[in-house]
């Protein structure tokens, strides 16, 4: 069976632990494939992060000529864009991208390319006003008019736990997807950022003022990992104390059956006057001179 045929998406979101499950089978039969979960707010990071443009670029030509190898010609999209981090906003896009391509076909007067460009404006236009949101909590009078054309959202209780009931929210477009998203971001304040390494978007997973992701760059270093190398790489006084600091921290291990309270007598109050010699002599342009106190203190406290 065509893994595109008799498409049809279905969304559940469980209000409880804020979480997406799509839901697979009969629905969207791709083998080995059960369910994606996302937290609240992931599915707006990764329609942010979707290149609609390469997508259809490096993908999505030539246009069949004939609707009937639609179907296939859209499956063929898929099995070569797939990707588990965009797999919900790729299958909803390629769904609707299908719908547009059968109602060309049915009328002649249609023009493919015109109206391929037209959907492709009206993503990009969203992901613009998206931006704008996640940036001032702004709804833009274009993200309002998004909004109040969406009708395709049911919502059910789900009664199947004993202890608690969750709200079930269902849907088959993604413009009702990113609705229900845009609500729980606002109701719980979740922070999407654009990665200083990268440049994708990002949802902070401890500190809200991180401005790198965890996904990972290169060479299996993650562009956290990654971008704190390169800051160091510019601030000598920091590279000094990293080096130092993972020569303390490796001590922690090394006295674990002889001084059980070794961290807590000595390594983090070593990395508390570690942390303030390295500002002090960074404020007098002293390298050398925390060299000398990183030497002099590495059996202190």
């Amino acid at each position: 069976m065509n893994t595109l045929e008799n498409f049809h998406n279905f969304l559940e979101i469980r209000e409880e632990d804020y979480c997406i499950v799509y839901a697979t089978g009969n629905i969207f039969p791709v083998e080995n494939i059960i369910s994606v979960e996302k937290k609240y707010g992931e599915v707006i990071k990764d329609f942010l992060n979707f290149d609609f443009i390469d997508k259809i670029a490096n993908a999505i030509n030539p246009i069949p000529a004939k609707s009937k190898y639609i179907n296939d010609y859209i499956d063929e999209c898929y099995q070569k864009l797939k990707n588990n981090n965009d797999e919900i906003v790729l299958i909803f896009f390629l769904e609707e991208y299908r719908c547009i391509l059968l109602d060309i076909f049915d009328d002649p007067n249609e023009d493919i390319v015109s109206n391929v460009k037209f959907y492709l404006y009206s993503l990009i236009m969203i992901q613009e006003n998206l931006l704008s949101f996640i940036r001032t909590g702004e709804i833009s009078n274009g993200l309002l008019t998004m909004l109040k054309s969406i009708t395709n959202i049911q919502v059910r209780i789900d009664f199947s736990k004993t202890t608690s009931y969750n709200f079930l929210y269902e849907t088959r477009d993604i413009y009702s997807l990113l609705a229900i998203d845009i609500k729980m971001i606002k109701d719980k304040s979740i922070i999407i950022k654009k990665c200083a390494n990268c440049g994708k978007y990002f949802i902070p997973s401890n500190r809200s003022d991180e401005i790198y992701c965890d996904n990972v760059f290169r060479s299996g270093k993650t562009c956290k990992q990654v971008g704190y190398e390169e800051k160091e790489k510019k601030d000598p006084f920091k590279s000094l104390y990293t080096k130092a600091r993972k020569t303390q921290h490796a001590r922690i291990h090394r006295n674990i059956e002889n001084k059980p309270n070794y961290k807590e007598a000595h390594y983090i109050p070593w990395r508390t006057a570690a942390e303030k010699a390295r500002d002090y002599y960074k404020s007098i342009n002293d390298l050398d001179g925390f060299q000398k106190w990183i030497e002099d203190n590495k059996d202190s406290f």
